[in-house]
């Protein structure tokens, strides 16, 4: 007691009632018996961090036995627990109960194989006619041991993938799991691994004793700078994430000085702020602190930043009194060009928040209470207005353009100032836990929070809205830093890793882009549901057709996802239903018009196709575009239960006539061979046509009923209901194909083959979930693809299978990669490297070092 009393007495603890946390981290320097704690410590602090996090996963998952330790983590786990038993609670002893249960189980079952393997060797060492098949049976045995020990290790892997909080690690776990055991679970679990963090797109790892505070991006965003626990600045390539240099800087304030790469940073202990040429090292400049700063107790917040124009320093702070409460304000200001000692102005304020100089030279400052608007060449005020109050030390910041103050709270919440008007917007979502940082964009239109929940959260300023939640760090995250060009984010964590966000999109796993406006549908009585969204790939797979209007199809390209073209249709009447016949689109509106457009250059309208009056639900061509069907539903003034099928034969409608379906038709399918025409019907029915003649063959009965159809490129036919169950069936014979599964909670509005017809898509209507499955197994593949919540979605393969287009009711549409190797690839991208050794003895036991990442060094 007397220690703590002493410790928080000199600033080095803060203490409470009921805890006591490090306040200065020279006391983690100077006192050697608590470093000895610290270094004897430090695996048993990681295994029982570990142990909680996976225990409430095992207790929320329903306590799945996948979850459970096994193996060395089992082992190392249980040692360690052998002192500790009483800093478990209840949770953590049964989960650890459990898995030694299970490893007993296995080991059991283990020595009843290994006894049943040393019987059978024992009698064939006997039977000396045998020798010779004994020694083939026995070789068989041993090969089919390991691939089971390497199957078993890869999906163990696989396992810690799922529940591993740093990305680096959890992507090389997928990865090699993948490598052990190529399977369509292995498969599955990289794509969840990826989905994790699709906007991650590498990492930065420092050496085991670094703890990376700080970071900092050159004004040419090639290099970034991070500031470490252990005074080392390591500096980074950019592009090639290889660090290049270090220097001598403690973690903060680091500045780039704007259009140089001379940094300015501070050195542990009471010396000044240095400017450091960063190519040579030499120290170009010194700036020591004013007399008051020196010999005053000041807030842990002291916003430092250099002018736009490379002129000037600022360093704001406030006193700290000594009943802890937050005191006057001050401004201390430097020359670039000269160094030495600050000009030093008080505030007339208390408190210190966030500060920033904009390029027409205004020092905008929050304090508490306060928002104050400064002439940072005169230093004289220019206004005041009110601005929040906060009971303790907060962290925020003030955009680039000084129009927006951010702050973050203990309680997790962001919120947002306008700083001309005071109005206070708070943030539409929270982080779980204190807020660490927050950084604006350099053009402020984006802000992004950081957190101690290990997550960083994009936002909108302007309106307070959640744009994206990146998560992908294990520990608290202090710091964030924007690319000059804003495209790119980086965060710096305690797990030991900086890493790169894509914000702008284009590099990241899986593409965002626009087609068109939300709520397209309506709710018009007239309008037959489901409300599917109007998309259609070309055969070519290079351009995506999707409503963009209510009377406009865009054309966007699948490569650039930039729009080409457009298509409108003439009238009021809205675009129901779209596909690509060759080169031409087909496409339908509530007003029962089918028209056939050329594509290509400007867009001109061919005749229209006679037939329909209801609106048209959906539409199929044949390959080559010949053969063109569509089904209809109601339109005013009929049975609601009225519509038809119309099959045009070069134009020309098959039978004379559309085929009377005595309900509304709600999707069409043409085989691969054009042989086939499947019709999904609103009372339950599938009717399989002969699309020469117009003739039923077949009438196949799912259960419920079906809303959506596709065949595979092998000829099987998949069925998805309002229910959300998907069936396969055999065409031919009309016969169910294995067991329907329940692919979603909500109706199946598209299903989507991929050419090698190994895997498929769903899109769920009012759902918003699109999912990938494999045909064999009908298992899904990884987790849901984010995005379209509550919208009914569209799904395409393109036709060389490397990526599945999935379009949102909203609007929205994606681009996901759906090969396995271009999963592999990006994995490793985001893992930036390869295992170390002490991670591979680990996690892969059993096996000699490999490389799971051929284009990084080994470990």
């Amino acid at each position: 007691a007397t220690v703590v009393a002493r410790l928080t007495d000199d600033r080095l603890l803060t203490a409470t009632d009921d805890t006591v946390e490090v306040a200065h981290e020279a006391l983690l320097r100077e006192w050697p018996r608590l470093a000895d704690w610290l270094r004897e410590d430090a695996q048993g602090r990681e295994l029982r961090e570990h142990l909680m996090l996976v225990a409430r996963r095992w207790d929320g998952s329903g306590r799945d036995g996948g979850e459970l330790y096994r193996g060395a983590r089992l082992a190392s786990t249980i040692e360690w627990a052998a002192t500790r038993s009483h800093e478990l609670n209840d949770l953590e002893r049964e989960f650890l109960a459990e898995s030694r249960s299970d490893a007993d189980r296995e080991a059991e079952r283990q020595r009843r194989a290994n006894r049943r393997l040393r019987i059978l060797l024992a009698v064939l060492s006997l039977v000396l006619l045998c020798a010779a098949a004994a020694g083939v049976v026995a070789f068989k045995q041993r090969s089919s041991a390991r691939h089971e020990a390497t199957v078993a290790v890869g999906r163990q892997l696989g396992a810690e993938a799922v529940s591993e909080p740093r990305v680096d690690r959890a992507m090389l776990l997928a990865r090699e799991s993948l490598s052990l055991d190529r399977s369509s679970q292995t498969e599955g679990t990289l794509l969840a691994t990826l989905l994790r963090s699709p906007a991650a797109i590498g990492t930065f790892t420092m050496p085991i004793t670094d703890r990376p505070l700080t970071v900092s991006v050159a004004p040419d965003g090639t290099t970034i700078a991070v500031g470490t626990n252990n005074g080392a600045m390591r500096f980074y390539d950019a592009r090639t994430h290889h660090q290049t240099s270090t220097a001598p800087l403690a973690a903060g304030p680091n500045l780039y000085v704007p259009s140089t790469h001379d940094l300015l940073g501070g050195t542990y202990g009471p010396g000044p702020l240095k400017l450091i040429d960063t190519d040579s090292g030499r120290v170009l400049r010194q700036f020591g602190f004013g007399r008051l700063w020196n010999n005053t107790p000041s807030s842990p917040v002291e916003p430092t930043m250099i002018s736009p124009d490379g002129r000037l320093l600022f360093m704001l702070w406030a006193v700290v009194r000594r009943d802890g409460s937050l005191g006057a304000a001050y401004i201390q200001r430097w020359s670039i060009a000269r160094g030495g000692a600050p000009m030093v102005i008080p505030m007339g304020e208390h408190g210190m928040v966030a500060a920033v100089v904009t390029p027409d030279n205004r020092l905008i400052v929050a304090t508490d209470g306060a928002i104050t608007t400064w002439n940072a060449i005169t230093l004289k005020r220019i206004r005041t207005i009110r601005g929040p109050r906060f009971p303790s030390f907060v962290n925020g910041a003030i955009s680039p353009d000084g129009r927006t103050f951010g702050y973050g709270l203990g309680n997790g919440t962001v919120h947002f100032v306008n700083v001309a008007t005071g109005r206070s917007l708070d943030a539409q979502g929270a982080h779980t836990a204190d807020v660490q940082s927050v950084a604006f964009s350099p053009d402020s239109r984006v802000a992004v929070s950081t957190g101690d929940d290990g997550m960083a959260i994009v936002w909108d300023p302007a309106t307070g809205g959640l744009i994206e939640r990146l998560v992908g760090h294990a520990g608290r995250v202090p710091a964030a830093s924007f690319s000059p060009d804003g495209a790119t984010l980086y965060t710096a964590s305690l797990d030991g890793t900086v890493l790169q966000w894509d914000i702008a999109g284009g590099r990241r796993f899986g593409d965002t882009f626009i087609v068109g406006s939300a709520g397209l549908a309506g709710d018009s009585p007239d309008r037959a549901l489901p409300q599917l969204p109007p998309a259609a790939l070309s055969p070519d797979g290079g351009t995506l057709a999707a409503r963009s209007q209510s009377s406009t199809i865009g054309l966007f390209s699948t490569a650039t996802l930039a729009r080409t073209g457009s298509i409108t249709i003439a009238g009021s009447h809205l675009i129901s239903a779209t596909a690509w016949a060759g080169s031409r689109l087909v496409v339908g509106t509530d007003g029962g018009s089918v028209t056939i457009w050329e594509a290509a250059g400007r867009p001109a309208p061919q005749p229209t196709l006679e037939g329909l009056t209801g609106t048209v639900r959906a539409i199929a061509t044949s390959r080559g575009g010949r053969l063109i069907a569509a089904v209809d539903g109601v339109a005013k003034g009929f049975d609601p239960k009225q519509g038809s099928l119309a099959i045009w034969n070069a134009g020309r409608l098959v039978g004379g006539k559309p085929i009377d379906l005595h309900t509304f038709g709600n999707a069409v399918a043409f085989s691969a061979d054009g042989a086939m025409l499947a019709v999904a019907l609103d009372d339950g029915r599938v009717l399989i046509v002969d699309p020469t003649s117009a003739r039923v063959i077949r009438t196949i009965h799912p259960d419920p009923e079906p809303i959506s159809v596709a065949f595979s490129p092998s000829g099987t036919l998949a069925t998805g209901s309002w229910a959300g169950i998907v069936t396969e069936w055999d065409p031919g014979s009309g016969h169910q194909i294995g067991h329907p599964i329940l692919a979603a909670t909500a109706p199946i509005g598209a299903i989507a083959f991929d050419p090698t017809a190994q895997t498929f898509a769903t899109a769920g209507g009012s759902s918003g979930l699109a999912k990938l499955w494999t045909t064999a197994t009908l298992q899904q593949l990884g987790a849901d693809l984010p995005g379209g919540q509550g919208e009914w979605g569209n799904v395409a393969f393109t036709p060389d299978g490397r990526y599945l287009l999935v379009v949102f009711g909203d609007g929205t549409a994606y681009r996901w990669p759906a090969t396995v190797s271009a999963w592999e690839q990006h994995a490793c991208t985001v893992a930036g490297r390869n295992f170390t050794r002490e991670e591979w003895s680990r996690y892969v036991i059993g096996r000699g070092y490999a490389k799971t990442c051929a284009q990084f060094p080994g470990g």
